[in-house]
């Protein structure tokens, strides 16, 4: 790819900005002074700007232990997860792969690959998400059985059938479910008169959340272009 789109998509700066840097001899590749904005670069080579190395990957797969608080898109007066991205990973084109609501913390997966997200968000794909929910009330074996079979929202919507499983302490369930509507959690629970207090996403697909990912941290996914969610985990 071209050097000053691989440096604007990196964050670096604008495609004229960098010109700039070019002109004035900032920016290196593979130890020589880089003169031509249109240069050819790979994944492979360094790339120094004013010093620094920068990944030109071009398409970058992350994996974040959302906070409390944030929001997932970049709204106005409100915090967002780009915000937590470290700026190596930083990316003018980088999206969240599906939204966690504001209130709602764990496993979030940002990306710049279209297609990616896409195998994962689909509804034809199917990819499971798992969830630890901290309840108001423990929930019953009805319960555990209205998930199986699919539950009727408030608004007269059918879920499909979801998975409902206790832990060793009554009012925390895990529930995996593989479709993406709206509240469908809370609102699942709140179908069977509970509700949610704490909501975590702790799995996606193959996807696991580390027990050492810190809350507000993020890491880099070492996926390729083209592989597959079940390839990873």
């Amino acid at each position: 790819m071209r050097l000053d789109f691989a440096l604007s998509n990196a964050g670096v700066g604008s495609r004229r900005e960098i010109k700039i840097l070019i002109s004035r001899g900032k920016i290196s590749v593979n130890g020589k002074e880089a003169r031509n904005p249109a240069q050819n670069v790979e994944q492979t080579d360094n790339v120094f700007v004013l010093g620094k190395r920068i990944d030109i990957q071009r398409y970058i797969y992350l994996m974040m232990n959302k906070p409390a608080g944030y929001v997932c898109t970049t709204a106005e007066n409100e915090k967002n997860v780009f915000e937590l991205v470290p700026e190596d990973f930083r990316r003018k084109d980088l999206f969240c792969v599906g939204r966690l609501d504001k209130d709602t913390t764990g496993l979030l997966l940002l990306t710049n690959d279209g297609d990616f997200s896409h195998n994962i968000i689909s509804p034809k794909k199917s990819c499971e998400k798992t969830y630890r929910v901290t309840l108001l009330h423990p929930v019953t074996d009805e319960d555990i059985y209205a998930f199986e079979e699919g539950l009727t929202l408030s608004n007269g919507e059918k879920t499909l059938p979801a998975r409902l499983e206790r832990t060793k302490d009554e009012k925390v369930v895990l529930v995996s479910l593989s479709e993406g509507k709206y509240h469908q959690v809370k609102r699942m629970f709140g179908a069977c008169h509970n509700r949610v207090m704490e909501l975590c996403r702790i799995k996606i697909g193959d996807f696991i959340l580390p027990d050492d990912l810190d809350c507000g941290m993020c890491q880099k996914l070492p996926i390729e272009k083209g592989e597959s969610i079940e390839k990873n985990s």
